[in-house]
């Protein structure tokens, strides 16, 4: 450590490391901890007058004063820190009360520490008995303090204020702040013994059980003979679950002291530990030893300070359940309802459910699943399924069938397919030279008749021939209309089925007339079995032979009213028709009307045709 001139500004200590000569450490000071330091071209700790470095030498540990010169250092060519700690006189205040060493023994100690071969010791103050030792001589105006390192461990000269023993212990200023909660970073023995406390106060469910096992356990860690407890209240009031009574004068001293100063105390055989929410004082434990037993180690306060550090957590959140409690129950007081029964239905609490690691599309098909054979049964039981009946059928349009008259040849047709006709017009004239001839013969007899009338009017003999003569002639001439077929009625010729030079009877189908505005029908013959559940209105499904995908939906207007068999079934279909559809069994017959006169398929539009077969 480097000085300066009288009434300078204070300089900073630097430490710098060195392969260590025997296994030093410090235990932590202001924090507790060993702060890393950042490298020396950017930032130097720095201590104050007040501050104390507790050393601990294979397992001694000793609280050193620390003097701190007035000159700036020089801040060239200085390595990097190394790892420091200081520990604030106000942590110690009353528990060091041991005589002062000498200057000489601290150079003494020094010489033997740079002569001596390196041995190893233990880094920890645990285990050991501490003697705690603190260099006190005056310091001078005049002289500046030297720093001295040894091994990697600087041992500062230390100073006391005028007028103050050479023993004494150094204070911490009046109006120091407090310092706020700390932070441990706990050695891995000091961590081993003291996390199965840990781990049981933290499964306790309530405050009480959580303080009985911290007590308990802070006992056996710090051989106390003494743990209690005391929690601080909304008014600052302290209050204690083992004792249910207030503290005494001394305690309440000491308790308000420790809340002010925010700081642990070690005072001799008396520890106590502050236990904070955030930088506020919520707890006190209070460790003590009695009079045959030896003060309490620093090893013994770090144990007290991890211990109370790792359960504050647990300890703040049950101290805010049981405040709740307590406000609960005082209003309970004034509900009219019982109390207890109001404790009973808090205590109930949530029990919450079982953790579902499925995968989403799991938890989703499952429902849907549940519905799916929910929808199933429902559709079972309550809807109607359709029954369907099939049979053969064929695409009729009403028109009239065109048959001769007599039998003869047929002489020429008048007509064509398609061709629109007016009721009584020519469609077919049969050979007729024998009419032809008979009413040639009875033309001339009839016109020689009335020749000879004309010369004798008054014969009534010429009379009578000339009646007879007409009669045969109008004979003759109905023989001759009797081999013309004429168009009943209007309409449009269908589909003619004979040509000139055919044979005919009487009676032959000679062609089909139909109506301009006629609209298909489908005549389908079901199965004979199926009639009591056909009746009128229902639909009809029709797939035209020869055509693929073709469906069309008609509706029945006609059922027949008894069952018959197939050859009366093909006298209803007609001569045409009579052989288009395939009949077996009993059938019935049903007529069903058609939408339009056209169908589609694809993207073609064609028309119905008289005889289509359908199914």
């Amino acid at each position: 450590m480097q000085r300066g001139a009288a009434g300078s500004e204070p300089a900073t200590a630097y430490w710098t490391p060195r392969p260590p000569a025997r296994a030093e450490t410090f235990l932590p000071a202001e924090a507790l901890r060993l702060e890393d330091c950042e490298p020396a071209t950017s930032y130097r700790p720095r201590l104050s007058s007040s501050d104390r470095l507790l050393e601990v030498r294979g397992g001694q540990a000793r609280p050193q004063a620390v003097a701190v010169p007035t000159a700036p250092a020089s801040r060239r060519g200085l390595p990097p820190p190394a790892r420091v700690a200081t520990v604030p006189t106000s942590y110690t205040s009353g528990a060091v009360d041991e005589p002062a060493v000498a200057p000489a023994r601290s150079r003494d100690r020094r010489a033997d520490d740079e002569g001596a071969p390196a041995q190893p010791r233990s880094r920890t103050a645990s285990g050991s008995s501490p003697s705690l030792r603190r260099d006190a001589a005056a310091r001078s105006p005049g002289p500046q303090p030297r720093s001295h390192q040894t091994a990697g461990v600087v041992e500062p000269q230390t100073s006391t204020p005028a007028g103050a023993s050479a023993g004494a212990p150094v204070s911490a200023p009046a109006d120091a702040a407090p310092q706020g909660p700390l932070r441990i970073d706990a050695p891995p023995e000091v961590a081993m013994a003291a996390y199965p406390l840990v781990r049981r106060v933290a499964l306790q469910q309530d405050l009480k059980g959580a303080d009985r096992v911290l007590r308990v356990g802070l006992g056996e860690l710090t051989n106390a003979t003494t743990c209690r407890t005391w929690f601080i209240g909304a008014d600052d009031a302290p209050f204690s679950l083992e004792l249910h009574s207030e503290p005494a004068a001394e305690e309440q001293a000491l308790i308000s002291q420790v809340v002010a100063s925010a700081q642990p105390r070690a005072s001799g055989r008396l520890l106590v530990v502050p236990v904070f929410a955030g930088s506020r004082v919520v707890a006190l434990a209070l460790l003590a030893r009695g009079e045959s037993q030896p003060a309490f180690a620093p090893a013994d306060l770090l144990m007290a300070l991890v211990v109370v550090q790792e359960t504050a957590g647990f300890i703040v959140q049950l101290l805010v359940d049981h405040s709740a409690k307590q406000r609960d129950l005082e209003a309970d007081k004034k509900s009219i309802y019982n109390p207890e029964a109001l404790a009973s239905q808090r205590s109930r609490g949530n029990e919450g459910g079982l953790i579902n690691i499925q995968p989403r599309w799991v938890r989703v098909a499952y429902p849907v699943a549940v519905l799916v054979v929910l929808a199933g049964i429902i559709f079972a039981v309550v809807a109607r399924v359709p029954t369907y009946s099939a049979g053969a059928g064929v695409i009729t349009i009403e028109g009239i069938e065109v048959t001769s008259p007599s039998p003869g040849t047929v002489a020429a047709m008048r007509v064509t397919p398609g061709q629109a006709v007016r009721a009584g017009e020519e469609l077919a004239r049969l050979l007729a030279q024998d009419e032809e001839s008979a009413l040639a013969q009875a033309d001339r007899e009839y016109r020689n008749a009335l020749a000879t009338l004309l010369f004798d009017g008054a014969d009534e003999a010429t009379k009578a021939a000339v009646a007879a003569a007409s009669a045969t002639r109008q004979r003759a001439v109905d023989r001759l209309e009797a081999r013309v077929i004429r168009a009943p009625k209007d309409g449009v010729v269908g589909d003619v089925r004979v040509r000139g030079g055919a044979a005919l009877a009487a009676g032959d189908h000679v062609l089909t007339l139909l109506r301009q505005d006629a609209e298909p029908t489908v005549l389908v013959f079901l199965p004979g079995q199926d009639r009591p559940r056909l009746r009128r209105g229902q639909p009809i499904q029709i797939d035209l032979t020869g055509y693929t995908k073709v469906r069309e939906r008609g509706t029945i207007v006609e059922v027949g009213t008894e069952v018959i068999g197939p050859n009366e079934a093909r006298r209803a279909l007609g001569q045409k028709n009579a052989d288009a559809v395939p009949l077996s069994g009993p059938v019935v017959m049903v007529r069903a009307t058609l939408p339009t006169r056209n169908f589609k398929v694809n993207r073609d539009t064609f028309r119905y045709h008289d005889g289509m077969k359908a199914r």
